[in-house]
Parts: C-alpha cells; structure tokens; sequence
C-alpha cells in the first residue's frame, strides 16, 4: 500500500486485502462477510461519492496506524486507529447539512 502511495494511487483491491487479512486472525466467517458486502456497496456507491479528501500518502499512514497498533497489541490505539481511518469514509457518506 505504501509503494501504491508513493506511486500516486491506492488501489481498492489493495485496500480490501488490507482488511481481509487485518480481520481473518479472529477467525469469524460473519466478520469476513460483512466486509466483503460492505466493500460491494461501498463501490457499487463509488462513483455518486464526492472524491475523497485525504492523498494516497494519508491513506497509507492510516493503515499503517492502524497495523501498527494492532501488532503492538495496543487496543486503545487500535481502536482510535480505525476510527480515524472510517472518518473519510463516513464523511463520504454522509451527506452535508444545509
């Protein structure tokens, strides 16, 4: 993901695999589920989204965040981590108020 930033583009396939392999060690089939139909509606949506605001190298530093907690067994960071992450993601689709 990071050598994807560098280059200029994260791409959704890469993302994805991000989180399939960030939840498989729970080892919940719902879990994984429920991210896969998350990613079919998320991109279904794309394209009526607004672009997102953070560059490549953000998006990267957020999953980096978010592995780094994760591996350091820090749970309140992890935690903060993919709050931080889903914030794009939730001012994407919510719509402004007026």
């Amino acid at each position: 993901m990071e050598a994807e930033a560098r280059a200029g583009a994260v791409s959704a396939e890469t993302d994805k695999l991000f989180h399939e392999l960030l939840y498989e060690p729970l080892g919940n089939p719902l879990v994984i589920q429920l991210l896969a139909a998350f990613w079919d509606v998320y991109h279904a949506l794309h394209a009526e989204l607004d672009e997102a605001d953070e560059t490549p190298t953000e998006i990267a530093a957020r999953h980096r965040r978010v592995y780094d907690a994760v591996r350091a067994g820090d749970a309140e960071e992890s935690i903060a981590a993919l709050s931080e992450h889903f914030s794009g993601i939730r001012r994407r689709l919510t719509p402004e108020q007026s």
